[in-house]
């Protein structure tokens, strides 16, 4: 069940944006690593805990995030050392494409983003723009591309304690004319 979460999780990472997936890859990659390096015994010791699905749809963000990642990271379908392996050079590669992929240019959904703001007149306007994506990834890269497209976003997160996030609303309402 481990494992089914971590494929669905890295289908709606890939889904979110490459950066999202790349990163997703390369966390799992290294733990299964970590994994591969302690031996046969810890390999037998990722024994599939129970998982009931109904609690992860009503599990606060942060929860659900540490529970998808620990199934990315921890759960394999290899019973020994040689196949583990080959899972983690399957992930090798996967991570190359990733990153070939990311470095051919712009992803569409961004490029997409960016001609819907400039359509809006975003660009050379005081007006608010309210983004909501999944992965922690993707929004880094979300935030990453819109600062360097001359914006100061500012971003509420699951990860983000109260303090922060009422510190993150007083910022956006002190915001100057032309940022988002």
């Amino acid at each position: 069940r481990h494992v089914q979460l971590a494929l669905l999780v890295l289908q709606r990472r890939l889904a979110s944006s490459l950066r999202a997936i790349r990163c997703s890859l390369e966390h799992r990659r290294d733990r299964l690593k970590e994994i591969h390096a302690l031996g046969q015994e810890a390999l037998k010791a990722e024994e599939e805990e129970d998982l009931d699905w109904e609690d992860l749809a009503d599990m606060a963000e942060v929860e659900r995030w540490r529970v998808e990642d620990e199934a990315l990271a921890r759960h394999t379908m290899a019973r020994d050392l040689p196949e583990l392996g080959k899972e983690i050079g399957e992930l090798e590669h996967l991570i190359r494409l990733a990153e070939i992929a990311e470095a051919s240019g712009e992803e569409r959904k961004l490029k997409e983003l960016r001609d819907v703001m400039e359509a809006e007149g975003l660009f050379h306007s005081d007006e608010k723009l309210l983004i909501f994506t999944e992965a922690k990834d993707t929004l880094d890269y979300l935030l990453e591309n819109l600062q360097r497209w001359g914006f100061q976003p500012v971003h509420i997160d699951g990860t983000m304690n109260m303090d922060a996030r009422i510190q993150a609303e007083r910022d956006r309402i002190s915001l100057k004319e032309g940022e988002l």
